[in-house]
């Protein structure tokens, strides 16, 4: 993934009445920060964030006023319960030359054969922590459904990313084909013979108990 420039502008002073000024104005606060560095409060304006969204790249090269370009990741965006709009964004400054931790999503593709004969696909495994340098970082991880059948699974050891080292659990379950699942008829026919099978020994033993008695 490539490298992106976004201009945003130092925030002055900080807490909710600043954080819904700079909001009315059509801006979002955010902060970057980055190990043995100062925190830098920041503000930035909604729709050119919502490009940068849209984009594919891992690295943001975050222009603070006049001050040299700062290397970042996205590291974490705060959105509103309600209006689904952003109100907080986290941007961890890296050295294009050392590896970062981050967590990537994973995205599903094709339609697996076990889904068209009836089985229930059951995603568990949404996202991978991986480590990579900063320009590696992949926008997501693809994993291809398309031939796994009933009672399949894929497991996290099965992907293979170059320059790429995979923490997550490797025997961690990403998407697994479920055997159909029994109608709510099935299941009621099923509860009533296995009560005529439960019935018919008691049934035996009343007869015999007759007999016993009739000699």
């Amino acid at each position: 993934m490539a490298e992106i420039k976004l201009a945003v502008e130092k925030r002055e002073g900080s807490g909710k009445k600043i954080a819904r000024r700079l909001r009315r104005e059509g801006k979002i606060p955010g902060i970057y920060y980055k190990q043995g560095k100062d925190n830098i409060p920041i503000a930035i304006d909604r729709k050119t964030f919502s490009m940068i969204m849209a984009g594919d790249h891992s690295v943001i090269d975050l222009k603070v006023g006049r001050s040299k370009a700062l290397p970042s990741i996205l590291r974490e965006v705060q959105w509103d319960p309600v209006s689904s709009q952003p109100i907080h964004v986290d941007f961890l400054g890296v050295s294009l030359d050392e590896t970062v931790v981050v967590e990537v999503a994973v995205h599903l593709v094709g339609n697996a054969i076990g889904v068209k004969n009836g089985g229930v696909q059951q995603f568990l495994q949404r996202s991978i922590e991986i480590e990579c340098l900063p320009l590696n970082i992949p926008e997501y991880i693809e994993v291809d459904v398309s031939d796994m059948d009933i009672q399949d699974t894929k497991l996290v050891k099965e992907i293979e990313l170059e320059d790429i080292r995979i923490l997550t659990d490797p025997e961690a379950v990403i998407v697994s084909i479920l055997p159909p699942r029994l109608s709510a008829e099935d299941e009621g026919e099923g509860a009533v013979e296995g009560e005529a099978e439960a019935t018919e020994p008691e049934l035996v033993e009343k007869g015999k108990k007759d007999q016993e008695e009739g000699a």
